[in-house]
């Protein structure tokens, strides 16, 4: 495939990534999973800047990508080890952490193809950093299920982090420690949900 054409596809790949980390950081309730996966969107919309400059630097247009089909990857895993309490927010680590490495095989592959010394150069770069998102996925997924992984929601009154630390079960209390409204963990379906007392 020609460097354009590899390019439409990556934008199509980034534009998928940046919908799937808007809607994981939407569907989260753990403010330190919140973060990470706004982070990881803010970071593919970089790489997608980056992909429509060179788009047009090779006299390409970057509304091309619409016309390829986009990734068909499950935005939720619920295959592995499940730990309580953690059943949605490791499904999507895990679909993300599948997402990711694809993404790091895809642009290694693209970087040998290239004729462009820039495009070489970004598909190098891409890669790297896609490989740090697994590197990085692969780090909070194993914390999560060795039960390091503090459990955090955002308080409903104030918004600030109410912490009920690594593994804990349902009937757990904590009190959110700026507004002072009391809180305890209960499960539905695999996952925590927060109940005020």
């Amino acid at each position: 495939m020609s460097d354009l054409g590899n390019l439409y596809k990556s934008l199509s790949l980034e534009i998928a990534a940046v919908a799937r980390y808007r809607e994981h950081r939407d569907r989260t309730s753990d403010p330190v999973f919140f973060a990470l996966f706004e982070g990881l969107m803010r970071n593919e919309q970089g790489h997608e800047e980056e992909l429509i400059a060179n788009i047009r630097r090779l006299g390409g247009d970057e509304s091309e990508a619409s016309n390829v089909e986009a990734p068909d990857l499950p935005t939720m895993i619920y295959e592995g080890r499940q730990i309580f309490g953690q059943k949605t927010n490791l499904a999507m680590l895990r679909a993300d952490l599948a997402f990711e490495a694809d993404a790091t095989k895809l642009y290694h592959e693209f970087a040998g193809q290239a004729e462009d010394e820039q495009v070489k150069a970004l598909f190098k770069e891409l890669s790297r950093a896609e490989r740090g998102h697994v590197n990085g996925l692969t780090h909070v997924i194993r914390a999560v299920e060795e039960g390091s992984h503090e459990v955090k929601f955002f308080c409903p009154v104030c918004g600030w982090p109410v912490d009920f630390g690594a593994s804990p079960s349902a009937g757990a209390e904590s009190r959110c420690k700026m507004c002072g409204v009391l809180f305890a963990l209960d499960e539905e379906d695999g996952d925590f949900k927060l109940v005020r007392k």
